[in-house]
């Protein structure tokens, strides 16, 4: 069938729009002329037939108009985690505002799967897909199981008393929380607990503390040895001068002060008030008011309104060129990750040997090759597990790395007296500097 001149049709980059123009210089068109050209281009769905009534009843020629359009998708709803608990549910132990309270056998939360999205249709009756919808990660920590029945598929429960921690990777767990009335003197010794816990007064000299979650401490630490695997947060100072006071936190540091003290920091460290004189080291970020004296690393940057001391001659050492000990750290990483897949693979080769030479017509190994067979899975099984552990402390080597991208040295003052490492070079400050904003070599 020959087509209708004088009707042109086109459609949009995405196909879900179509349309047409009209030339009057090859005589009368009608409805059901433009429809016939519609579909021998393949137009099939959307057609608005008023939209082609009023082009042509109106005689509008040589001019796009739209008369076809397709069905938008409709995007579906993203996976979630639900908590179950209330989130101001404090009633259990100090009064802390960041800590939420559980029991054994309470629901914690649930995994409310995503729900896929509804095909669209474009002009051409093809059909369009929805935007893919995401999940979450969950996943039970400590002191929580996962339960499931018809009506709550993954429903997350505790097994114990404790403090319920969400984690950003998506683990849910509740830790075992302790509650500490008053100080904590050299009359207590050794204070340890697996959990977190809270200290409503200060830790004084001689005692020292080990949790392996958070510890909170109301008052301040003067003198002592504290050992945390979460974050730490301090009420108010950090002293050593009623002895050596020496942190390690796996996680950051909150604190109001830092004077005369060593800290070993998993994170971030936050002050509000000054580090004097003090032996800081953090994977994050340094802030703090004033830094003077001592030595303070930060792997993520160091931010402090001033930086030495504007009235004596005494040094202060910022270091901010982690990055090149972390890319030192990653070589070697590298190498024995290297020779562990080859270590591997001579397992699964000596593996493969042993069956293709031990195995009987039945396909079974001899009883008494078993131990040898056990063996040589055992090393297989050690051997897959040390790759595991080295492609993982790869990855969250470089997720560290990427976070360095903003590390820098910011300071309104800079004193004289100041040295600053920033990797291949260091700079010693000899006048005030103003405006400070150094970054290390290698960081963009």
């Amino acid at each position: 069938m020959e087509q209708p001149r004088g009707i042109i049709v086109k459609h949009s980059a995405d196909r879900m729009k179509a349309y047409v123009s009209l030339s009057n210089d090859f005589g009368q068109i009608t409805v059901g002329m433009v429809l016939t050209e519609l579909l021998n281009k393949g137009i099939v769905h959307g057609i608005d037939n008023e939209a082609i009534r009023s082009v042509v009843g109106e005689s509008n020629f040589n001019s796009f108009v739209e008369v076809a359009s397709g069905t938008e998708p409709k995007p579906g709803v993203d996976g979630k985690v639900e908590m179950l608990i209330s989130a101001d549910g404090d009633e259990g132990g100090g009064g802390s505002d960041k800590l939420i309270f559980v029991e054994s056998g309470d629901t914690l939360a649930r995994h409310v799967p995503p729900v896929p999205g509804t095909e669209g249709m474009d002009v051409f009756g093809n059909a369009v897909a929805p935007p893919e919808t995401n999940d979450v990660t969950f996943i039970a920590g400590d002191g929580v199981v996962k339960m499931s029945s018809s009506s709550n598929p993954d429903i997350l429960v505790s097994t114990c008393d404790g403090v319920l921690r969400c984690h950003p990777s998506g683990k849910i767990d509740v830790r075992p929380y302790k509650d500490i009335h008053g100080d904590i003197d050299k009359g207590a010794g050794r204070v340890s607990f697996t959990g977190d816990m809270k200290i409503t007064g200060n830790i004084r000299s001689g005692v020292t503390v080990v949790v392996t979650g958070s510890l909170m401490v109301g008052g301040g630490i003067d003198g002592a040895s504290v050992r945390c695997g979460g974050d730490l947060t301090v009420g108010a100072q950090v002293r050593g001068a009623g002895g050596v006071t020496v942190v390690e936190c796996g996680g950051s540091v909150e604190a109001v002060g830092i004077e005369n003290a060593k800290f070993l920091v998993g994170g971030d460290v936050r002050v509000t008030g000054n580090i004097i004189n003090s032996e800081v080291n953090a994977r994050g970020r340094v802030k703090a008011g004033v830094i003077a004296g001592g030595k303070v690393s930060g792997v993520g940057g160091v931010t402090a309104d001033r930086i030495g001391y504007d009235t004596n001659n005494e040094q202060t050492v910022i270091d901010v060129g982690g990055i090149h000990r972390l890319a030192g750290e990653r070589a070697v990483l590298t190498d024995s990750m290297v020779a562990q897949r080859l270590l591997l693979e001579g397992c699964v080769s000596e593996l493969f040997s042993f069956v293709r030479d031990n195995m009987g017509a039945d396909g079974k190994i001899p009883g008494d090759k078993l131990p040898s067979l056990e063996w040589y899975e055992k090393n297989l099984t050690e051997s897959v597990a040390r790759c595991r552990e080295f492609e993982k402390s790869l990855d969250e080597l470089d997720e560290l790395m990427k976070k360095m991208s903003g590390c820098n040295v910011s300071a309104k003052e800079v004193y004289p007296n100041v040295i600053i490492k920033l990797g291949f070079a260091d700079r010693q400050v000899k006048d005030v500097m103003k405006n400070v904003l150094l970054k290390p070599s290698g960081v963009v």
